[in-house]
């Protein structure tokens, strides 16, 4: 059978569609383009109202096709079932049965106590191995409706993810990105921990590198001291994801976010104390409810006195089945005139903090095709645009010019 697959949401929803590419075309049949298949696959996410809306407006367009919807969303949003009868759908969990609905209508929503891991074999970028570590968090806050999609943190087995490693750099994988809801959470329910994963992984044979996904602030200052040490490696890009959502400790409490203001400022630091050529990443939701002038103020000021090289500014929307959602909501021009506010500052720090790159000269490896040229990362995960280059190769570059989101080099 031929099918075509869309994907939407975060690295992990991207490793699981390859997942289940794996398995189809395993079992036979082909992947083509949405006019050509004779099924169609939308994985989706939830975690933003606009994001779900586009999702919704996208399955309306396909409501005369056969489709399998699979991800998040339907578990967040139980109604979509009634909605598009005709549809079938599978949860994260059950990625494996993704051949059994190809060939006839499934509802599988159930969260498995212990998830299975599929070994893969396909990647939509050659050089990008993704591998989910985990499924689910430890964490309750109050604004997020993943959890009821997700659940709970289930690990996975070390030995499954060191193999597919494995297997990915022997065929040609040059990054390995490790990812989940909460990569600081790894191992929490099975008794191993990430710095242990990370150190194995680094220990395979071979020329890659390492991204460490995302990490919650409660967890990373736990084993920050040994994370460092880690990160010290070759093998592992300088880049640093801790979302710190608020500058505020009051508003952080009403998202039960399990650590302080002060948590992240020292991680953040002390991070960049120890690595002055890397990018640390945030976010930040501005508008939750009960933020007032002075919460968000806080919020401006931390952003303007740590200068993360990347924050991902969201305005807040209640999502479905949330305690926020049940909460006293935020006027919403006042949220945007925040937001406006709180993203001209991003853009002004991230312009400044790659313009201090002008003149580096380094390694870079080409890991995606850009309209200006060939992008790559160096070691400080800073994205490189080159006019020419070879997917996976690296380069000798030295870096002319600088924008917002991308470095300018030539090669030497």
């Amino acid at each position: 059978m031929k099918f075509y697959i869309e994907t939407y949401g975060c690295s992990a929803n991207f490793a699981d569609s390859e997942r289940m590419v794996s398995l189809l075309l395993d079992a036979g049949n082909s992947m083509v383009n949405e006019r050509d298949a004779d099924i169609i696959i939308i994985n989706t996410c939830g975690v933003k109202d606009p994001t779900e809306n586009k999702i919704i407006k996208r399955l309306n367009e396909l409501k005369n096709k056969r489709v399998i919807v699979t991800g998040c969303l339907p578990l967040i949003r139980r109604d979509l079932i009634k909605i598009f009868p005709e549809f079938s759908f599978l949860s994260p969990d059950k990625e494996f049965r993704i051949t059994e609905a190809l060939n006839k209508k499934i509802v599988d929503l159930e969260i498995l106590e212990k998830p299975k891991f599929i070994q893969k074999h396909f990647r939509f970028n050659p050089i990008i191995e993704i591998i989910p570590i985990s499924l689910g968090c430890t964490g309750n806050c109050t604004y997020c409706a993943t959890k009821f999609a997700r659940g709970k943190i289930r690990s996975y087995n070390e030995d499954d993810i060191i193999k597919q490693a494995e297997s990915a750099i022997e065929s040609g994988a040059k990054e390995i990105w490790v990812t989940s809801q909460d990569t600081g959470a790894y191992g929490i329910d099975i008794n191993k921990n990430l710095v242990d994963l990370l150190n194995k992984i680094n220990n395979i044979n071979g020329n890659f590198y390492i991204r460490v996904g995302m990490m919650n602030v409660n967890h990373a200052k736990k084993m920050f001291r040994k994370l460092i040490k880690i990160y010290e490696n070759e093998k592992i890009f300088k880049f640093l994801h801790i979302p710190v959502q608020s500058g505020s400790d009051k508003i952080l409490s009403l998202m039960r976010r399990e650590y302080e203001v002060k948590d992240f400022i020292k991680i953040h630091n002390k991070f960049k104390d120890e690595f002055p050529h890397s990018t640390t990443a945030t976010d930040i939701i501005v508008g939750f409810p009960g933020e007032t002038e002075e919460d968000f103020n806080k919020t401006y000021e931390l952003i303007k006195e740590t200068r993360p090289d990347i924050v991902n500014v969201s305005r807040f929307s209640p999502r479905p089945m949330t305690l926020a959602s049940k909460m006293k909501q935020i006027n919403g021009r006042i949220v945007k005139d925040r937001s406006r506010k709180l993203s001209s500052l991003v853009r002004k720090i991230s312009i400044e903090r790659n313009s201090k790159w002008v003149g580096w000269k380094g390694k870079i490896i080409i890991d995606e095709y850009g309209k200006k040229g060939m992008k790559g990362r160096n070691l400080g995960y800073k994205q490189v645009i080159i006019e020419n280059g070879k997917i996976g190769e690296e380069y000798n570059v030295k870096i002319t010019k600088y924008g917002q989101s991308f470095l300018y080099g030539v090669s030497l």
